[in-house]
């Protein structure tokens, strides 16, 4: 996906949802997880003129049983809430006396520590392709057709929304708040299992003066370059790279003792360098090139919370750079 296909502000990204929200002729709603059960929240106006009893403080299975759904409805939300994923199936509800046919989708939305709080419901109208489906037989491949291109249309939307919440615009690796999230769960991991855990600050060198000199535009594509060779290097699964701030750049690395953070640290030293990105204001010793300098900070056995991390992790960035710049330093707590 293109970078400018992203590039949206959190204003205008919530007025795309509420002009959906408000606007759409689909069923949307937002359901709270409680004691086996669900609170409804919110629903749209498509929603209510679908089903009127779907008010807010209502529990789900009351809706069921007032509204005459089928018992499929609600262990789609405890099948959604088991797997923490996304749960799609049709429903036949009567409305006005007519049966009605829509494909529901619903998304559990997460918190912080990754428990499902919400679950966000929308439904897809395909009545109008009901009577077809009943009376000619031959028509099922048409409707099949029309449900998985609406189904297709759903989920790149839905990837699309993920990337806006996961992704920095300018360089597509990962944003701060993807990458705080992960830290969190990553502290916990490691103590409660006493396993070492990495972060590695990465910082571009005299950027400022290199805006100065080169120009904004040059400055977001040296941005972009750094990003893509650090993404290279040989990280795994678990590792998160992401854009920490302006000039800065973030790797978390659960489980990674302090020569493999060192390795990779000195490896994204190198590959930068070898970029050869042009930096005539550069104070760097014997470099007129992008360079970048680099602080690691290692819990060997865990017991540390996120800002003790990030202390260290910047106190060792500070010793690098007071140390001439485009260099590695690394503190073991």
């Amino acid at each position: 996906m293109p970078a400018d296909a992203l590039s949206f502000n959190e204003k205008q990204f919530r007025q795309l949802i509420d002009t959906l929200w408000s606007q759409t002729l689909n069923p949307m709603w937002v359901c709270k997880v409680v004691q086996d059960d669900f609170e409804m929240v919110s629903a749209n106006e498509a929603a209510f003129r679908v089903d009127a009893n779907q008010k807010p403080g209502v529990l789900l299975s009351d809706v069921v049983k007032k509204s005459g759904h089928d018992n499929s409805v609600l262990a789609g939300y405890f099948t959604c809430l088991e797997k923490g994923e996304v749960v799609e199936f049709e429903q036949r509800p009567f409305v006005h006396g007519k049966e009605m046919l829509f494909r529901t989708l619903l998304v559990p939305i997460k918190n912080s520590r990754g428990a499902i709080t919400h679950i966000w419901g929308t439904a897809y109208n395909l009545s109008d392709l009901l009577d077809a489906q009943l009376s000619l037989e031959q028509d099922k491949d048409a409707l099949q057709r029309k449900l998985t291109e609406r189904t297709q249309q759903l989920h790149a939307a839905r990837r699309t929304l993920e990337e806006l919440a996961t992704k920095d615009s300018l360089t597509q690796i990962a944003n701060r708040q993807f990458f705080d999230e992960n830290l969190t769960r990553a502290v916990l991991r490691a103590n409660r299992g006493k396993e070492p855990l990495a972060l590695i600050l990465i910082e571009a060198d005299y950027f400022k003066r290199f805006n100065q000199r080169y120009g904004m535009q040059a400055g977001d594509e040296s941005l972009q370059k750094i990003a893509q060779v650090i993404s290279q290097i040989d990280l795994r699964q678990d590792d998160v790279v992401a854009r920490f701030s302006g000039n800065t750049f973030a790797i978390l690395m659960p489980n990674c003792e302090a020569s493999d953070a060192e390795r990779i640290a000195k490896a994204a030293l190198q590959r930068v360098q070898e970029l050869k990105i042009p930096h005539e204001t550069s104070e760097v010793e014997g470099a007129k090139v992008m360079t970048v300098t680099i602080g690691v900070a290692v819990s060997p056995f865990g017991q540390i919370t996120s800002d003790s991390l990030f202390k260290e992790g910047g106190n060792a960035l500070d010793i690098a750079k007071a140390s001439g710049h485009n260099c590695v330093r690394m503190t073991v707590l």
